[in-house]
């Protein structure tokens, strides 16, 4: 009886937590399932290619022009590195992550979509300059790539992504939405 009754206080109290909890693994979900559906599509060749092998040849192009990175496909080459952007590079993890956190706060719409654009624009540019980071780890110091690209870069988008959220969040704490049970 007392655990029913510890169980009942414990979710009474924390019950905006849990809701958050809920609709962000709900809204993750769904957003990596429909992620998945486009995988070996057109679509997910154009995030790969377009969206994230192109803006780090040129930030690389322009910070060093004697490299000549060329984009061919999701590959970047040059004289001296040729590395592939696939699937899981691209960032997508870390967008997913702050598009379902932001959505699942009991915030107002119009803070919602202010933090959806700043937080996923905020994500997309760290992965450009992750990738960038990996370019010039590869084209100096080629055995420290896996490290880099494994541990140094994911772990420094995910931390400040959830940076990026504690700090939107901390902004809009006391401002939610109308709730629907009074």
């Amino acid at each position: 009886m007392a655990i029913h009754r510890n169980l009942w206080l414990f979710f009474s109290s924390h019950r905006q937590e849990i809701r958050f909890i809920f609709w962000f693994l709900v809204i993750l979900t769904v957003l990596n399932s429909i992620y998945y559906f486009f995988a070996k599509t057109s679509v997910e060749d154009f995030i790969l290619s377009v969206m994230t092998a192109k803006p780090p040849a040129f930030v690389i192009n322009l910070l060093t022009p004697a490299e000549h990175v060329v984009v061919k496909g999701n590959e970047l080459t040059s004289a001296h590195v040729s590395f592939s952007v696939v699937s899981g590079c691209e960032g997508m993890g870390g967008l997913l992550l702050i598009i379902s956190a932001i959505s699942a706060a009991n915030v107002r719409l119009k803070s919602k979509l202010k933090g959806l654009v700043y937080g996923m624009t905020f994500i997309y540019l760290l992965n450009i300059f992750r990738i960038v980071g990996l370019y010039y780890v590869m084209r100096y110091c080629d055995s420290a790539f896996n490290f880099a690209h494994y541990f140094v870069g994911q772990t420094i988008i995910i931390f400040l992504g959830c940076a990026f959220f504690v700090l939107w969040l901390s902004r809009h704490v006391g401002e939610s939405e109308p709730d629907a049970t009074g």
